[in-house]
């Protein structure tokens, strides 16, 4: 079916125009005849073709390599050509369309992201459950909300995360299959201070009832480990370098689904940017979905390698490679949508930077100063030596008041193996990461976890008691020999 109403062809009997009849506004590649590739946001797809121009000097795009398709009109093309340019709806030559999907990304993807909806004015700082509550709202509290929603539904349409279907259509293309429910989730974000900083919505699928079969290798991915996350650091502090984070914003919904793989989503209830009986059909991942975070890890993995990065075999998430010939290497280490990497040279630092920032949406945050959890204390000494200690002193307060505030039973059974079992796992975790030293005792704990008694929780608690007096201790690395 075609996008645009049927115009006269231009073109056979229209000449290419040269470039100095073209205004000088233009860009100096902008003339008749020339190959451009136009991908429209009202397009579903772009298209290649050549950019012509009539007589009266209206100008046209002429898809395909056919004279007789159909052409697209581009009203006010002179005064609107460079916006085409910035939105990237508008390519020199024929791009490849999996460039034109990432150029159109990026321009998305950081627009949504720099977007930001104060939540200062906000009366109730209960966020709306659903979009029927968000509806009942006191007037000015909806309004902030309304443009938190409009937000989040504009940056996923401009991307475009998936195409608008009508029952018909959908009928027709599903075969069957239901479509999936999505959810629209509200949160209020909060700074260092504890005040309401951010109204945010996160429309998101509900994977549970995904009509997939799907083996657990097609859904899981891998993760950096702690032993892997030491490793890094060792490695970083042996070079005398600290180590670098970034973040990828909104990770998932910079993958592009499979061609195979076909979901039909229903509008979350209430949804005020939705026409009734309309479908939505994915195009790219969103949150919710079961294989979302494979996907991820896949787009993930073939941008790094493109970099000149290769995997380890052993290790998926640990990556080397050198983004400048003849330089020192790059260390990287990714847990989903953060990574953390270094080199012994600041320009291979700079040249992995900016090569990556062209292929994801990503803030780079420099010295890394918490991971996971973690806070990373790096001290540059005057001998040239570089130490960093690895700790956890936010988790362990956060635990101890925990236990201070409720109420330890001893009497009501489930709910004290539900309180060990809390506890221990918290421990458990320590352990794990920055206090080894407390490895045996959890041990020792975790053998009872089905079946605790009052004295098992006591023990439990008492190793809180340890941990109140070191918890500024942790793992430490230095350069020294």
């Amino acid at each position: 079916m075609a996008l645009f109403p049927s115009i006269p062809n231009l073109l056979s009997a229209v000449p290419p125009v040269s470039p100095s009849s073209v205004s000088s506004l233009l860009p100096k590649w902008i003339k008749g005849g020339v190959r451009a590739t136009l991908f429209l946001q009202t397009m579903h797809q772009p298209k290649h073709g050549t950019l012509q121009v009539s007589s009266d000097h209206n100008w046209v795009f002429s898809p395909g390599k056919n004279s007789t398709n159909e052409s697209i009109p581009l009203p006010n093309f002179e005064a609107n050509c460079q916006q085409l340019l910035d939105t990237v709806q508008l390519f020199q030559g024929h791009t490849k369309f999996r460039n034109v999907y990432t150029a159109r990304s990026q321009v998305s993807l950081r627009d949504s992201v720099l977007r930001h909806v104060s939540a200062h004015g906000l009366q109730s700082l209960l966020a709306p459950s659903s979009l029927k509550a968000h509806a009942k709202l006191h007037p000015s509290d909806k309004v902030i909300w309304d443009e938190a929603y409009n937000e989040e539904y504009d940056g996923l349409v401009l991307l475009p995360s998936w195409e608008i279907v009508s029952e018909d259509e959908y009928i027709h293309l599903s075969k069957g299959k239901k479509a999936l429910p999505t959810m629209a989730i509200a949160t209020i974000k909060y700074d260092e201070h504890n005040r309401p900083k951010q109204a945010k919505y996160h429309l998101v699928v509900l994977g549970n009832l995904d009509y997939h079969t799907w083996s657990k290798a097609d859904t899981s991915a891998p993760v950096l480990s702690q032993l892997e996350l030491r490793l890094l650091t060792s490695l970083a502090i042996f070079n005398k370098r600290v180590l670098k984070n970034c973040d990828v914003k909104q990770a998932f919904m910079q993958s592009t689904l499979p061609v195979d793989e076909t979901y039909f989503l229903k509008p979350p209830a209430g949804c005020p940017r939705s026409k009734p009986n309309h479908y939505w059909r994915l195009i790219r991942s969103l949150y919710g979905l079961k294989r979302a975070p494979r996907i991820w890890f896949d787009t993930l993995c073939s941008h790094l390698c493109s970099l000149g990065l290769q995997n380890s075999p052993t290790s998926p998430c640990l990556f080397i490679g050198h983004p400048i010939d003849g330089g020192p290497p790059i260390y990287v280490g990714i847990y989903v949508d953060d990574i953390i990497y270094f080199s012994s040279s600041d320009a291979v630092e700079r040249k992995f930077e900016e090569s990556l920032g062209k292929l994801v949406t990503v803030e780079f945050m420099g010295q890394v100063s918490h991971f996971l959890g973690i806070k990373f204390s790096w001290k540059h000494h005057n001998d040239g030596h570089l130490t960093v200690n690895l700790t956890q002193q936010s988790f362990v307060e956060t635990l101890i008041d925990s236990i201070l505030e409720v109420e330890m039973s001893s009497t009501q059974r489930d709910l004290l193996r539900l309180q060990y079992q809390s506890l221990v796992g918290s421990l458990n975790w320590l352990a794990h990461t920055t206090c080894p030293d407390l490895s045996t005792v959890v041990s020792l704990l975790t053998q009872h976890q089905n079946n605790p008694s009052p004295g098992h929780l006591e023990a439990a608690k008492y190793l809180v008691k340890y941990l109140a007096g070191t918890k500024t201790l942790g793992i430490y690395f230095t350069s020294r020999k």
